[in-house]
C-alpha cells in the first residue's frame, strides 16, 4: 500500500493542489532542502526552525553541532556534557569577529 492510499484522506492539503501525491512530494522536498545535516548517530537530517536561514549570509558565522566533549580549557567556548550532544549552537559572529546583538 502506498503512502498516498494509506494516509491520503488525513494529509493536509495545500491550497489549490488536490493531488495528494503532489503534496507528499512537495513536503519531502521542503524537508530535504531545508534540513540541517548532523551527526548520523544523532539523526543525520534535522529540520530546525530558522537554522536553514543562517547560511544565507556568507559573512555570518556557521552553526556548530556539539559532541558533548567540548571544554573551555581546551579552547571551546562552552563546557558541554553528554546530554548536550547533537545540540546546534549559533554564535553571533561576522567575518570571524564577535558581533553584539541589537536590543
Amino acid at each position: 500500500m502506498t503512502l498516498t492510499r494509506a494516509s491520503g484522506d488525513t494529509l493536509a492539503k495545500r491550497q489549490g493542489v488536490d493531488d495528494v501525491a503532489e503534496n507528499i512530494r512537495w513536503s519531502l522536498c521542503q524537508v530535504a532542502s531545508r534540513a540541517v545535516a548532523g551527526r548520523e548517530s544523532l539523526g543525520s537530517l534535522r529540520l530546525v526552525p530558522m537554522m536553514d536561514m543562517i547560511n544565507h549570509d556568507q559573512a555570518a558565522s556557521k552553526f556548530e553541532e556539539l559532541t558533548g566533549e567540548e571544554r573551555i580549557e581546551d579552547g571551546s567556548f562552552i563546557d558541554s556534557t553528554e546530554n548536550d550532544a547533537g545540540t546546534f549552537i549559533v554564535r553571533s559572529r561576522r567575518h570571524g569577529d564577535r558581533k553584539p546583538l541589537r536590543r
